[in-house]
């Protein structure tokens, strides 16, 4: 034929000689040549030679993987043999970067040695918050001190966004990292063996489980009341937030005086709350010890510390959290005389731009009573509609304002 030809090998088909098609013409037949396929630059054919490469070499592909599975099964085998020996290399390999990480983090962090006790008070100084402190500069560190002398269930009370939950988190992370044989962020610490840390902070919600969000804290408060003993370890953040206030002020009011009743038999406790009227209600108890975060400043005009001390705060700070987030001075006005009389136990006044609840009485007789059949009065009946109409959007609005407050 003239052209220029390859010997080619195909899986499955064997060795093939491929001649190329140089036109859209119908290729003749070549003599011995036997016609197998044609791709579309090319039609592929055996000849004699071809079959005696298949005869000699076989089906190489197949062959290539026979080999390789046998190849892989005797890995295989060879691996599983000598598992343990490297489940263990494994193991110590993980180990090692483990405490490399650790080290690293400890050297370029300032972090100390912390003394872990079998039994005794939990104390720390300067505690600080191992991923808090990366972001804030200066971080404030704070000093610990339960059990014994120091108190075993500690009540924390603090306006919005003055630092409770870091601190209480804080606690915690100390705790475990030491549980685990890393040194901590502080000065100093002695943690005491704990057999449990449990932990109400998250709320974890989903519509897959089925069950709202106080439910959720509630199901994780029951877990530690269970499941939690002397050696144990619980941080709750403000447990009871999510429910109607008295509901939650006598829940959470159980649940301290519950924990203050096993005197020192009870766990390490680390409670926050908003409801500030709880102390009044506790006995007093040598395991129950009060801290606040520290402010200065009056209303409006507030500067947090972020430094823990002995205390109950009285006032949660939410009006100056308002005011900074540029809540509309009318809501934020309403709110304060609302507050200030319910702490003198004053009568909270109507709103001035609410009418006279009398008024609204006649305004309401007046439209039962129209008389729609006489139309000579209608034109007039309907400027009384209108002023009524009027008057109940007022006090409407009124109304859902002094709800919203």
């Amino acid at each position: 034929m003239g052209s220029v030809c390859t010997a080619s090998y195909i899986p499955q088909i064997g060795f093939v000689l491929s001649l190329p098609i140089k036109t859209s013409e119908e290729q003749p037949e070549v003599p011995d040549y036997d016609f197998v396929f044609e791709s579309h630059d090319a039609r592929h054919y055996k000849t004699e030679t071809m079959r005696e490469l298949d005869e000699k070499f076989g089906d190489v592909y197949v062959e290539i993987l026979t080999r390789e599975n046998a190849t892989l099964l005797k890995l295989s085998e060879a691996i599983l043999d000598k598992l343990p020996r490297l489940e263990t290399a494994l193991d110590l390999v993980s180990e090692v970067d483990c405490l490399m990480a650790m080290a690293l983090v400890i050297l370029e962090n300032n972090w100390k040695k912390p003394e872990v006790v079998e039994d005794g008070p939990l104390e720390i100084v300067n505690g600080r918050h191992p991923l808090q402190e990366r972001t804030i500069n200066p971080f404030i560190p704070n000093d610990t001190s339960m059990g014994e002398e120091g108190g075993r269930v500690h009540l924390l009370s603090g306006p919005n966004s003055s630092g409770k939950s870091v601190y209480m988190k804080q606690v915690g992370l100390i705790v475990y990292l030491a549980h685990l044989g890393c040194w901590v962020p502080a000065t100093s610490a002695t943690i005491p063996l704990v057999d449990n840390i449990f932990t109400r902070i998250q709320t974890v919600e989903s519509v897959a489980i089925g069950v709202s969000s106080f439910l959720c804290d509630v199901n994780q408060v029951s877990r530690a009341m269970s499941g939690g003993g002397r050696r144990s370890l619980f941080i709750i953040d403000e447990f009871g937030k999510g429910t109607l206030a008295t509901d939650g002020t006598a829940l959470l009011l159980g649940l301290v005086s519950t924990l203050a009743n096993r005197g020192h038999e009870a766990p390490l406790a680390l409670l926050s709350t908003h409801y500030h009227q709880v102390p009044k209600l506790l006995p007093e108890t040598g395991v129950l010890r009060y801290k606040k975060m520290e402010t200065e400043g009056k209303s409006g005009d507030i500067v947090f510390l972020f430094k823990i001390v002995p205390g109950i705060v009285d006032n949660s700070g939410a009006l100056d959290i308002l005011d900074k987030a540029g809540i509309p001075d009318s809501v934020t006005n309403r709110a304060h005389q609302v507050i200030s009389c319910i702490r003198e136990g004053k009568e909270i006044p109507i709103a001035e731009d609410i009418p006279d609840i009398s008024q609204v009485h006649n305004q309401v007789s007046i439209f039962l009573d129209l008389k729609l059949e006489d139309l000579e009065d209608m034109q007039d009946e309907q400027r009384k509609a209108d002023r009524l109409n009027e008057n109940l959007t007022k006090f409407l609005k009124g109304l859902c304002e002094l709800e919203n407050i």
